[in-house]
């Protein structure tokens, strides 16, 4: 569940900077670059965010999306979670499962830290889930 929330709050900063994605240990997942690309953990590119939401591997395949409305949705569009616009992150049945503050730490419904995004765009950060599938 843990890293299940933390999945789903990495859809929740915004921002243009390069950022690096952290898990809650503060070990380095992966980063992003100002233009979408994303890299693991050792550098190696893995795929790209679109400025319409389309997540994409490598090779340029839809892999996953991210709707206008916070929407996380798969390769088949079937919704997977959400994150509202202040911040919330819940499940596919719109429970909510943990937050994403200001300051761009990850907490889950307990308030307790296991992750940080950053300043991270949301529709940057969804793409984690996709390739790293925390």
């Amino acid at each position: 569940m843990k890293k299940l929330i933390f999945v789903f709050a990495l859809c929740a900063a915004t921002g243009l900077q390069a950022q690096t994605m952290r898990d809650g240990d503060g070990m380095t997942k992966g980063s992003m670059s100002k233009s979408g690309y994303v890299s693991d953990a050792f550098g190696v590119s893995v795929g790209k965010v679109d400025d319409n939401g389309a997540i994409r591997d490598r090779y340029g395949k839809a892999i996953g999306f991210v709707t206008s409305d916070g929407a996380i949705q798969d390769d088949y569009r079937m919704t997977l979670g959400y994150i509202t616009s202040n911040g919330i992150v819940q499940d596919k049945s719109r429970i909510t499962i943990g937050y994403v503050q200001d300051d761009g730490s990850v907490r889950n419904v307990d308030r307790i830290k296991i992750g940080s995004v950053g300043t991270m765009k949301k529709e940057w950060a969804a793409a984690y889930y996709f390739f790293f599938k925390f």
